[in-house]
């Protein structure tokens, strides 16, 4: 019992309820450390960063970011206007611009990537058009709409192709004016001054002349007359109304940055975070759900027969069957009974139960209960995958500037989803509460709960740490095979049955290392610290 003690020496006691305050307060510490290993990732990440940058030249190191930028001026002129600022301030001609890059206003990158989408398709209906309606001797370099008409003129004999060249044709039209209203969707946002500018990247010639830039916009710089932004609540250089309040910021390698999320609105961005906390949270909560409902389910089953030594007891049918009788008062006779000659018992017919074939009961719910807890260790794979799946995706959601602030938010949701999932919720479930409804069966981390609870966990750690590295070496191993039949079962790597250089590209690269969903994967096999008995 809880308030029991427990001897020490001859003279010395300790209570149970103060040995469990005691494990209390190490596994408090423990979650305390994990907390603070995920505060820390971000620093050393940036640190790494940092040390990278110093040992290596790179772009980064000659820019700066510059914003709050002036409203009311286009693109063009607000590109003079930095280039000229700069160059005046520097005072020195030895030192200037090299270059200056305005972050294209909201949405501009996303609708030049759908340009790029859309050419591409729009080639390829040409391509096929061509292929299937065209004559033979047909040539022409450049393909234009009033010759694919001509072409379908051509074919007004035969109705059936006419139908499905006019259907083409009309995908091929509409393509081209989406192209079209997309060019002067973006030629607006370049050349309409009421469109917000950001950011700009400035990349000047020595890092001097970079250094000294910064010295002059830095955000905590105090400098006479210092103006206080409502925005960022930082002082910042004052500026003539031309200027306006430029603050300038180190850059990110230019690699790292995510172009088509520059220029996004806070409030937005905001927004989607949101979102993206409440669609994970709700994963979450799913993933509880479903965990503790079979949890229950398995202790139900389980709670029929308590646990009992075998060795020293050899029931008869009648007593084990009077024994089952007593309901939640039972030996669990009915185990030893059953468990020492299965085979023949099975169907044994119990009087003193209602005539009840009670070994194949018991048998059923064995059987039962050990496949759900196959189905609990599977389930809480399949959450982890959705997981990982679905956190990708909201990265991409939550609009961040960079790759490296992407995958460090990924790395944080991912091993948080994956502990939860796999370290957290099978413990909890297993708790003995004052609860009415709540099944727990365990006051402390004792013998029986590692091979009942604890072998869940262990057989969930297992086959990740097993799967993982299965599934990769597979797919390594066959893309190697078709990569053997494309050289036509030859070792000549200049053979290649690839027609297009993107499908060669495809078939002969290897696949894209995911960072975050390893570091995730890895992180969360320290949840094993949590159940270590000291």
């Amino acid at each position: 019992m809880l308030g029991e003690t427990v001897m020490i020496s001859e003279t010395k006691s300790i209570s149970r309820t103060d040995i469990s305050y005691f494990i209390s307060v190490m596994d408090a510490f423990i979650i305390f450390f994990y907390l603070f290993m995920i505060f820390t990732l971000k620093l050393v990440q940036n640190s790494a960063a940092r040390h990278s940058l110093k040992q290596t030249y790179s772009a980064s190191l000659y820019s700066l970011q510059i914003s709050n930028l002036p409203s009311g001026v286009i693109v063009e002129e607000l590109t003079v206007k930095l280039w000229n600022l700069m160059n005046e301030k520097l005072g020195d001609a030895k030192e200037c611009v090299l270059d200056v890059q305005i972050a294209p206003p909201e949405n501009f990158v996303e609708n030049a990537h759908l340009i790029n989408f859309i050419i591409k398709k729009k080639n390829e209906a040409i391509k096929k058009f061509l292929s299937l309606y065209a004559p033979p001797d047909y040539q022409v370099k450049k393909v234009s709409s009033k010759e694919l008409q001509n072409l379908l003129v051509n074919l007004q004999q035969d109705n059936s192709k006419t139908k499905k060249a006019e259907k083409l044709l009309k995908k091929i039209q509409e393509m081209t004016e989406k192209k079209k209203k997309l060019k002067e969707e973006n030629k607006k946002l370049m050349t309409d001054p009421n469109v917000s500018l950001k950011e700009a990247f400035i990349t000047f010639n020595t890092m001097q002349a970079r250094d000294k830039i910064f010295e002059l916009y830095h955000p905590s710089k105090h400098i006479q007359g210092d103006i206080k932004n409502s925005a960022s609540k930082v002082k910042v250089y004052p500026m003539t109304s031309e200027e306006g309040n430029l603050v300038a910021n180190p850059v990110d390698e230019p690699t790292s940055i995510i172009w088509e999320n520059l220029g996004q609105e806070s409030s937005k961005v905001f927004k989607r975070r949101v979102v993206s906390f409440l669609i994970t949270l709700s994963l979450w909560l799913a993933s509880a759900i479903i965990i503790i409902a079979l949890t229950f389910y398995k202790n139900s089953v389980n709670n029929k027969y308590p646990s009992i030594n075998c060795k020293n007891e050899n029931p008869t049918r009648d007593e084990a069957g009077g024994d089952y009788n007593l309901g939640i008062y039972q030996q669990g006779l009915i185990v030893c009974y059953c468990s020492k000659n299965l085979s023949k018992r099975l169907h044994d017919v119990f009087p003193t139960a209602g005539n009840r074939e009670l070994c194949s009961i018991w048998f059923k719910d064995k059987i039962s209960g050990q496949a759900v807890t196959w189905g609990i260790v599977l389930i809480v794979i399949i959450i982890n995958i959705i997981m990982q799946i679905v956190i990708q995706l909201l990265s991409k959601f939550e609009k961040h500037v960079s790759s490296n602030e992407k995958l460090a938010h990924r790395v944080v949701k991912i091993f948080l989803g994956q502990f939860f999932n796999t370290g957290m919720i099978i413990l909890l479930v297993s708790i003995r509460s004052s609860i009415s409804w709540w099944q727990g069966n365990y006051g402390d981390i004792n013998p029986t709960w590692y091979s009942e609870v604890g072998s869940t966990i262990l057989s969930t750690m297992l086959i990740n740490a097993i799967s993982t590295p299965t599934t990769k070496i597979a797919g390594f191993i066959i893309k190697k095979a078709l990569q053997f039949i494309d050289r036509k079962f030859g070792k000549d790597e200049s053979i290649t049955r690839k027609k297009r250089q993107a499908d060669y590209e495809n078939l002969y690269t290897l696949p894209e290392f995911v960072i975050d969903v390893r570091y995730g994967q890895v992180l969360y096999y320290f949840s094993t610290l949590l159940y270590i008995k000291s």
